[in-house]
């Protein structure tokens, strides 16, 4: 025998359907996805070698932050020492080069960035930045400024941390996840791990 089931389309959809028909389709070259990556040096301020230091201690002071937007097709960097950037590796490119006078101007300038309406990232995009990027700027801010500092991040005034888990070599690991209110935030490692099987 034949079973014939019925049902109906859940109600969030319904609804949907029945208020937003005329909504325009989505466009994603009308998305600011911000791309951004972090340097940190490898050294003290004594000039003793570090190595390679963990993001909750974040011991040594972020020397770079470069943003690239796919909506104005620019790169921004903020980095300590002169630079001029060379044309002809990036002839496509509009670079912006800002010169800080220490750690806490160049954090300064990139939550401006993050949280200008002009600039701010609809997506906020990093490799491995879960794991480190967004929990070092979270805990030098921590060190420089405190909460009131760490909260100039988000634009609305509200970043927290969660207790989240995530498989590393086939086990279960927990970490502290870093939520910035007000801007999505992927991290290219935990989306090539999720979709690539």
């Amino acid at each position: 025998t034949n079973l014939e089931i019925y049902g109906q389309i859940p109600p969030h959809y319904q609804f949907i359907r029945e208020f937003f028909k005329d909504t325009k389709e989505f466009d994603i070259n009308a998305t600011n996805i911000a791309y951004f990556d972090i340097e940190v040096s490898s050294l003290t301020k004594e000039d003793r070698f570090y190595g390679f230091p963990e993001a909750h201690i974040a011991p040594i002071p972020i020397v770079s932050i470069a943003v690239y937007s796919s909506l104005h097709k620019k790169i921004l960097v903020l980095g300590f020492k002169d630079y001029t950037p060379d044309k002809a590796l990036f002839p496509d490119m509009d670079i912006d080069y800002i010169k800080c006078h220490d750690e806490e101007e160049l954090l300064e300038i990139f939550f401006s960035y993050l949280t200008t309406p002009k600039t701010r990232p609809d997506i906020l995009y990093g490799w491995n930045s879960n794991s480190f990027d967004i929990p070092y700027i979270y805990n030098r801010a921590k060190q420089i400024g405190g909460d009131k500092f760490i909260n100039k991040l988000s634009p609305v005034g509200n970043v927290y941390a969660v207790n989240a888990m995530k498989r590393v070599f086939g086990q279960n690991q927990g970490y502290l996840k870093y939520n910035i209110t007000g801007i999505p935030h992927l991290d290219m490692m935990d989306v090539y791990r999720k979709f690539s099987g």
